[in-house]
């Protein structure tokens, strides 16, 4: 296989894959989506920034909210709404005229405030910048083509810009051939990468910027050219002003500044320049100190959680079995839903990324300038997620202990990218490891699909085995999924078919290569 063939499959079936989630997933099935939906009709309608405690959502999300279901989670805290399992017991009629219902949702309902407060007008406004001249321009369409419209939309961009974010990534890295191929198949299989960028929110953009932050990082400490620091700079700055959890890199970047400014390997003018890149995201976090007196502005920040609660929180976690829960569930959570995949399959694939970063740790003495800035990046980004699984425990009066698993995607890619370079260095024990990885990827991302969430979303319940999605299978209820999934049933299906041929053939090839003796492989 040539890499630019490996290359082109991929990037195909990352597109099926886009397609295919955003049609899968129902109305506000996304993780907070109509409240990041309420930020982007802020600007789009409401032409300001919504403000914590102040602003409502639109009456137009509102009314939504009373006709589509929604999560157990958001229907226990959201008087009015139907949960899944309650709208599977309606008659198929009830369910046709709710959907009739939605789509005649007057116009006017955007610009009316609802009783409903926004909890996410905290979040940092570049994303939904993005998105509101967007939503204007569609503002006429109904809701249901509209979000499907924008979903399209940002999840084939975040995708693309993650595809060639990450391609950038492991050239830099010097994970080549099959194995490069392998860590970008990894990346776009994952169904939490695609339940984080594939609905309205931040993330879509937050992620692929993380990757090139990282990319940027590499390159620059191999070279340190004005454009790579500037690139990396500018990267950093555009996350800030997406998402908070990009103040973790903040400390790296500066770290990183200072050693090559005293180490003149850049001038003056680029570290001014750099800085004052850097400084333009600095006015959003002074307007958090003001309106909230929170830097970070998160919802925790705002409510009152404290640094020395925070710390205190540290010692009453069990911190094992919470990263395991962690790393687990950044591998795959059944959308808003919060429904489960099977816990065998998950950690056996975790087993065997723990065994990559082991062959990666063997050769630690070759382990390049480059691979130990992108291990800091993210050793920083994890330890942001420590303070954030002891705010969260403090928060929830111990309920949670766990940061949310869509943070995780953030740092996700560059970690499968050093997992393939260990296994790239590891022999013929790094190809088995390699082939093992794959096989189990592959088969998660088919069953996501065919055993998990359409059925989910058509009504099934009970255990996912395979006699029994098999013979729901047999009897489709085209009715539930034409009115609960988003994307019209046609183009689902023929995305689904796409998206299995690409996912057998990349795959078929990958483990072909991998598993060929050393001599019979080219190296591209």
């Amino acid at each position: 296989m040539r890499l630019r063939s490996g290359s082109a499959l991929v990037l195909l079936l990352t597109v099926a894959n886009a397609v295919l989630y955003c049609c899968v997933l129902p109305l506000w099935e996304g993780f907070d989506e109509p409240f990041h939906y309420g930020y982007v009709q802020s600007l789009s309608a409401g032409h300001r920034l919504p403000v914590v405690h102040r602003t409502p959502v639109s009456q137009e999300i509102r009314e939504s909210l009373r006709l589509v279901p929604v999560s157990w989670l958001l229907h226990n805290s959201l008087p009015g709404s139907i949960s899944f399992e309650q709208w599977f017991h309606l008659s198929a009629a009830k369910r046709q005229a709710r959907s009739a219902a939605l789509a005649q949702l007057p116009p006017a309902l955007q610009h009316e405030p609802s009783d409903l407060l926004n909890y996410e007008a905290q979040q940092a406004p570049l994303a939904y910048i993005l998105l509101a001249p967007i939503d204007a321009a569609i503002s006429g369409v109904h809701l249901r083509l509209r979000i499907f419209v924008m979903r399209l939309l940002v999840a084939v961009v975040s995708s693309a810009a993650l595809f060639f974010a990450a391609n950038l990534l492991l050239r830099a890295l010097g994970v080549n051939g099959a194995f490069r191929i392998a860590a970008l198949a990894c990346i776009f299989e994952s169904q939490m990468l695609w339940a984080s960028i594939a609905h309205i929110g931040n993330d879509w953009l937050a992620i692929p910027l993380s990757t090139w932050f990282l990319a940027l990082l590499v390159l620059a400490t191999r070279e340190s050219r004005r454009k790579y620091v500037l690139a990396v700079a500018a990267a950093l700055a555009a996350g800030l002003l997406t998402k908070a959890y990009f103040l973790a890199f903040v400390p790296v970047l500066v770290v990183f500044g200072s050693m090559q400014f005293f180490q003149r390997r850049i001038k003056n003018r680029t570290a001014l320049c750099g800085c004052l890149i850097v400084a333009l995201a600095a006015l959003w976090y002074a307007r958090n100190l003001t309106l909230y007196g929170s830097l970070s502005g998160t919802q925790e920040s705002i409510a009152g959680v404290s640094l020395s609660s925070a710390a205190d929180a540290f010692f009453h976690i069990n911190w094992l079995t919470s990263t395991i829960d962690l790393f687990r569930w950044a591998l795959w959570t059944g959308n808003w839903s919060f429904v489960s995949f099977s816990r065998l399959t998950l950690n056996l694939e975790l087993i065997l990324l723990a065994a990559a970063f082991v062959l990666f740790l063997l050769r630690f003495r070759g382990i390049t300038i480059g691979e130990r800035w992108a291990l800091l990046a993210c050793a920083a980004f994890f330890l942001g997620m420590v303070y954030q699984t002891c705010v969260t425990w403090v928060a929830t009066n111990g309920q949670s202990r766990n940061a949310e698993p869509w943070y995780m995607q953030c740092i996700l890619p560059c970690l499968w990218a050093l997992a393939f370079l260990g296994m790239q260095r590891g022999g013929r024990a790094g190809r088995i490891l390699a082939a093992g990885i794959v096989l189990i990827a592959a088969w998660i991302a088919a069953a996501t699909y065919l055993l998990k969430l359409i059925p989910l979303y058509g009504g099934f319940a009970g255990r996912s085995t395979l006699p029994a999605v098999f013979a729901w299978w047999r009897h489709v209820p085209f009715e539930a999924l034409s009115v609960t999934l988003l994307g019209p049933l046609t183009l689902m299906f023929a995305a689904l078919g796409v998206f299995l041929l690409l996912l057998a053939v990349l795959n078929t090839i990958l483990l072909r290569r991998l598993l060929a003796p050393a001599g019979a492989t080219p190296h591209n």
